[in-house]
């Protein structure tokens, strides 16, 4: 079930801590037979299945004294995206600094931050903004301690001099290391 496994344990609490046995030759079977993704099935099989929404957690995405920040658009019509020194507070962010996150989409006023390549040998590939889609696996991010990782690739949210990248994950890499401030 992959990432919505939290689902079936919050339906079933007693199910918690229960031994379910080794799940590594059905992972492998899974690997040979090429098979698609819980995601995939849910969005392609059964989308009448409505998947619980998380609750969005706005705030501002910090790292340092800077904040991310959408930065408008250039002359192409590209949504530009950088950090930004904080201006206003968790409370009351500027909205360029106001970020949801929500059901794995870091948007802002319709746009989301997305990769501009899914594949883990494509370190350093730009972070954009576009108009949000939920099924588009480049938008989709989650929460890992500090980092801010691709759910796709795997690799890191990683601030660059005049840039956002994706990177692989590194515990040392100070550019990885966010902090989210709820709007509380």
């Amino acid at each position: 079930m992959d990432e919505y496994k939290q689902y079936y344990y919050e339906a079933r609490p007693s199910a918690i801590g229960k031994a379910f046995g080794s799940v590594a030759t059905r992972i492998e079977q899974r690997k040979k037979m090429n098979c698609k993704s819980f995601r995939w099935y849910l969005e392609n099989v059964y989308p009448e299945l409505t998947v619980p929404v998380k609750e969005a957690l706005p705030g501002i995405i910090k790292q340092g004294v800077n904040c991310l920040e959408s930065q408008g658009q250039n002359t192409a019509g590209d949504f530009l995206l950088g950090m930004g020194i904080r201006r206003g507070s968790a409370k009351n962010p500027q909205p360029a600094q106001a970020w949801l996150f929500s059901d794995h989409l870091i948007q802002q006023q319709g746009k989301c931050l997305a990769a501009t390549s899914t594949l883990m040998s494509s370190p350093g590939s730009p972070v954009i903004l576009q108009m949000c889609n939920p099924r588009e696996g480049k938008q989709k991010w989650r929460r890992k301690g500090s980092f801010i990782q691709h759910s796709v690739s795997g690799l890191c949210l990683e601030t660059k001099p005049a840039q956002l990248v994706t990177s692989k994950c590194q515990a040392d890499a100070q550019a990885q290391q966010w902090q989210l401030l709820p709007h509380t």
